[in-house]
């Protein structure tokens, strides 16, 4: 902690010094959450590292988020659009889908996360937006409950513990991702989905059938965190199956694809 503190006072050195970029950044400890004070607005976070991330302002935090996945120049089409936010955290792609227009369906098992994703709701989310929270686990099977293996300061819970940093196992509430948004929104129009799942992603997907069978675009986080092994490939191969078409991109850890229907119809 003290080498967040230090990092912090060179932070105010490069604002002090003129830097066009950098933005004057203050924390503020509330129990086990933190208070990142940037350009007179606060963001919540579970961890006091995460304002690193926010030395550029919130808004460009939120749009390196979005970019990261493939998921930033989507816009609604009609009126009470969806997306589905999984491993939501803090809320930072919430909160651009939402200023976007969108109504998010956001889905955080780890307590502390959804705290902090609560209080960014409540204090930037548009007057006029829709979101909801579910914090259950997104399973593969029908199961009442799972083992999660809690690591908020980190963004690394999972239900496979992590390989880097330690965490606490918790019980929660497990189910398809198709059953929790048929819970929550329905049968309402889905064009996006945005995955973190912290090794838990191939799981996930195999519980969203449904889901799959529509048309979206989709950014899924595969890295190496299922024991230190990376999904990617699992993940592009139920996808391909499932009808998708993958998108190029520079980062090897993100998988993007889109559905591809039209392709299907015209054959």
């Amino acid at each position: 902690m003290l080498d967040e503190y230090f990092q912090l006072a060179l932070n105010r050195i490069h604002v002090s010094f003129g830097s066009s970029i950098r933005r004057p950044v203050h924390i503020k400890r509330q129990g086990r959450i933190f208070e990142i004070h940037v350009d007179k607005k606060i963001i919540y976070a579970p961890g006091m590292r995460r304002w690193r991330m926010y030395r550029n302002g919130i808004d460009m935090r939120l749009e390196r988020v979005a970019r990261r996945y493939g998921l930033h120049d989507l816009s609604p089409t009609e009126r009470d659009e969806w997306v589905i936010d999984i491993g939501a955290y803090m809320g930072e792609w919430t909160l651009y889908m939402l200023r976007k227009g969108f109504n998010v369906l956001s889905i955080e098992p780890d307590p502390l996360a959804a705290r902090c994703f609560e209080r960014n709701m409540n204090l930037h989310a548009p007057a006029d937006s829709k979101w909801l929270l579910d914090e259950r686990v997104c399973f593969h099977e029908k199961r009442g409950s799972v083992t999660f293996y809690s690591e908020p300061v980190n963004a690394d819970g999972s239900i496979f513990p992590s390989v880097k940093h330690a965490s606490v196992p918790l019980t929660r509430e497990a189910a398809r991702l198709d059953t929790i948004i048929g819970d929550r929104i329905g049968e309402k129009r889905i064009c996006a989905l945005k995955m973190d799942a912290e090794g838990a992603e191939p799981e996930l997907l195999m519980g969203a059938q449904n889901l799959l069978a529509g048309e979206l675009q989709i950014g899924i986080d595969a890295g190496a965190e299922r024991l230190g092994e990376s999904t990617v490939e699992e993940c592009k191969n139920i996808l391909i199956n499932a009808g998708f078409r993958l998108i190029e991109n520079p980062s090897g850890d993100i998988v993007m694809a889109v559905s591809d229907r039209e392709k299907e119809i015209s054959s």
